[in-house]
């Protein structure tokens, strides 16, 4: 994660070759708006099998903020945000998904986001099956349970400072990243700014969120996530009991 730009969109893209162009224009425009001069479009392609990679490629001639990332192989939604965040050249860095469903222009009124805090998009009236619905449930009962972490929507788009980063070193590779991530600040003291969401219509490909690969890879690393979560915390709170 380096720091010499203001800000970083990046775009996870997995076979989104209908939107993800579109996609790539908007967060080509939300960051002029967010920072003229000083900003990057970054774009992993997470091992595309369609025609997802030749759209990249001609949107990175066309705007020379863009720049791309490519997985060989697809590797799940977990090492794409990986490869997003480590590799992002920005002091505030924000990971959104290629198939439109997030409006980039709700970053506008964060250009300033405070340093300490993480900016968190909880999305309004999703329209989830019933299945989608009790592995979102499931997913906040147990952070709020095992994890502390009372999250209303920890898996949709947040805004994370660079610095704050740059002070935790998260290992899943599943899903779980942004619940380890968000795990990991709050016990370092950093807050977090919950703001309502549009939940826009998916107009093309298919939902990725619930496949089954990306439900075992998460189920996978689950006991490890909280396992090491809890350790981290009781490492900062004794570090804390010793220096008082």
């Amino acid at each position: 994660m380096g720091s010499n730009l203001d800000w970083t969109i990046f775009i996870f893209c997995y076979n989104e070759e209908e939107t993800v162009g579109s996609v790539i224009d908007q967060a080509v425009r939300v960051c002029n708006g967010l920072s003229a001069s000083s900003s990057e479009v970054l774009v992993v392609n997470d091992g595309s099998s369609d025609c997802s990679q030749e759209v990249i490629a001609s949107k990175c001639e066309e705007h020379n903020l863009v720049r791309v990332i490519h997985h060989a192989t697809n590797k799940g939604i977990g090492r794409a945000l990986i490869s997003g965040y480590s590799n992002a050249r920005g002091s505030l860095i924000c990971g959104v998904p290629a198939d439109g469903q997030f409006n980039i222009q709700e970053l506008l009124p964060f250009k300033d986001a405070k340093e300490n805090e993480v900016v968190c998009f909880v999305r309004r009236d999703k329209r989830y099956s019933l299945y989608r619905k009790f592995l979102s449930a499931f997913n906040s009962f147990t952070n709020r349970i095992l994890l502390g972490l009372a999250l209303q929507d920890v898996n949709w788009v947040k805004i994370y400072h660079a610095s704050n980063l740059k002070k935790i070193t998260p290992s899943m590779k599943s899903s779980l990243i942004e619940s380890e991530m968000c795990a990991m600040l709050k016990a370092r003291g950093v807050s977090f700014l919950e703001v309502p969401s549009t939940y826009q219509e998916r107009i093309a490909g298919e939902t990725k969120g619930g496949s089954i690969k990306t439900v075992g890879m998460a189920a996978f690393e689950f006991a490890k996530l909280v396992f090491r979560v809890n350790l981290f915390r009781t490492r900062k709170l004794l570090g804390q009991l010793f220096l008082h």
